[in-house]
């Protein structure tokens, strides 16, 4: 996760895009998140669990902001908002009457990569619908929702059995292993994305895609 964050540092261009601050806020909140839960899971378990919570709002807020910030139509940024909405109250209701913290639940992030995955389609729909001819991997912002859309699809599997399938200690490295893998290729992605945000003599002369600037 410190990929994207250095690829922020390390870039020249206008580090004041709104989507690469998002990103960078973004990534520095995981970084957070995760020196937090090491620090708290074995010493004081229910700050880990508040901590999980807690982390889960303000990342889909975020996350739904940059969805917002790259979108070139209003059906996307309403579909971040709506969404952003419909998530809040389902992780909360979820939380209140179904949540069971004697298992390693991951409901709560299936809920995130049903919202992942479909703001990244209407994303792409975006793309698709656009006149301009344009090549749409040179697109910074395609490489992001690609990755994000990438975690999501791949992990929402195992995120839904993750109690069931982790009930065989067997079954841990197989588990451990997809999740490493394909956060690994997030990170890798994002980070290309953050780096690539008009520096691309390319971007600067040929597309006529919306900034990513608000």
């Amino acid at each position: 996760m410190l990929i994207p964050i250095l690829a922020f540092f390390l870039n020249k261009g206008n580090k004041q895009l709104y989507f690469k601050k998002i990103i960078l806020l973004f990534f520095i909140l995981k970084l957070v998140n995760e020196v937090i839960n090491n620090y708290f899971y074995y010493r004081l378990y229910n700050v880990y669990v508040l901590n999980g919570i807690v982390f889960s709002y303000l990342k889909m807020v975020l996350i739904c902001m940059i969805y917002k910030s790259i979108a070139s139509t209003t059906l996307l940024r309403k579909g971040a908002l709506i969404g952003l909405f419909i998530y809040a109250s389902a992780l909360t209701m979820y939380l209140i009457f179904f949540a069971d913290g004697n298992y390693y639940d991951k409901i709560p992030s299936s809920f995130q990569g049903i919202l992942l995955i479909t703001l990244s389609i209407l994303f792409f729909y975006e793309q698709i619908k656009k006149p301009e001819t344009v090549f749409i991997y040179a697109l910074p912002e395609f490489w992001y929702v690609t990755a994000v859309f990438l975690h999501a699809a791949g992990t929402f599997f195992i995120y839904i059995f993750a109690k069931f399938w982790l009930q065989d200690a067997t079954n841990e490295n197989d588990y451990n292993n997809i999740h490493g893998i394909l956060t690994i290729i997030y990170n890798l992605m994002i980070g290309f994305a953050v780096w690539k945000q008009y520096r691309d003599p390319f971007l600067k002369t040929t597309t006529t895609s919306k900034p990513i600037t608000a």
